[in-house]
């Protein structure tokens, strides 16, 4: 944890948000390159559930955090991501089954989502047949 407040400021107000391709496996840099016709759902810390439609951003975002569970609203990441980005910008709350819905309610339809256990997948695949 240390290791990523130093090197790019995890959890921080001057968090660096964007970042070329880090590995060649991970999620953000499978999904990446999808995001011309694209959206993704992810999760950063500081603001919670975000829409991503910048390829740098979603790896500067999710190539170095994996996992993140809960966070609490960080002001300057929240300006830079743009709250209109954001599922719930006052409280960073995480939940993919509503930030997906955010990204539906927003226009979107080429939806790709990062989740971290099965009950999301499952209840995410309820939400796709509606």
């Amino acid at each position: 944890m240390e290791f990523r407040i130093e090197d790019f400021g995890m959890c921080n107000p001057q968090r660096e948000l964007e970042m070329k391709d880090f590995l060649s496996f991970g999620i953000s840099e499978i999904i990446s390159p999808l995001l011309d016709e694209n959206e993704i759902v992810m999760v950063c810390e500081g603001c919670g559930n975000m829409l991503v439609t910048d390829s740098s951003k979603a790896q500067g975002i999710g190539g170095r955090v994996s996992g993140l569970a809960k966070t609490s609203p960080i002001p300057e990441i929240i300006e830079r991501i743009g709250k209109e980005n954001i599922l719930d910008w006052e409280n960073a709350s995480i939940n993919q089954l509503a930030g997906t819905q955010f990204a539906i309610d927003k226009g979107h339809k080429n939806i790709a989502v990062t989740v971290t256990n099965g009950v999301d997948s499952a209840n995410l695949k309820e939400l796709e047949k509606k």
